[in-house]
């Protein structure tokens, strides 16, 4: 009886869990669409969210979901963004935007 006692008084360290990947996914596809877009304010403002995010602890899995191939583009934006590598985000903005143009073809 001591026995279960002593366990249920043990307690495990209480570890706080970062970010899931679905909350940094979709901050990163807002932030590569205001990238894309030249939404100044908007980038500022995902940006520091994802700084402020990715610094709260590791990432841990959790989305389930499937992405269409222009939003895995604006997380490439965002990404090479973050990274400060212009000429990267140049060309998946192109990218984007022939994706975007053969998406509305398809539609038709």
């Amino acid at each position: 009886m001591s026995a279960a006692i002593t366990q249920s008084r043990q307690r495990s360290p209480v570890v706080f869990a970062g970010p899931t990947d679905a909350e940094l996914f979709g901050l990163e596809i807002a932030l590569g669409k205001a990238v894309a877009g030249g939404h100044s304010a908007n980038v500022k403002f995902y940006y520091d969210k994802i700084v402020v995010l990715k610094a709260t602890g590791t990432r841990r899995p959790g989305t389930k979901r499937s992405f269409t191939r222009t939003e895995l583009i604006e997380l490439k934006i965002a990404r090479a963004y973050l990274a400060s590598h212009g000429e990267n985000v140049r060309y998946l903005i192109g990218e984007r935007a022939k994706q975007i143009a053969s998406e509305t073809q398809k539609r038709r």
